[in-house]
């Protein structure tokens, strides 16, 4: 990724904030399945009904984009 960088210089800022994002990620383990506040933890899901699901229990703001 940080040879892209070097090859597509003017979008070099985009390389970097996606590099930032995948440490974060790495950084952060996947919650415990009985884990609730999903704060210090990535959760998976596999359908979006799941994922609706997890939205509910959040109770924050967001966005998803349904077309493909």
């Amino acid at each position: 990724m940080l040879s892209a960088s070097v090859v597509d210089f003017s979008n070099r800022e985009r390389y970097a904030d996606f590099i930032a994002f995948y440490e974060e990620v790495l950084a952060n383990p996947d919650c415990d399945i009985s884990d609730l506040s999903y704060l210090n933890c990535y959760k998976s899901v596999h359908t979006p009904k799941d994922l609706f699901s997890i939205l509910e229990t959040v109770k924050s703001d967001s966005i998803v984009n349904t077309a493909w």
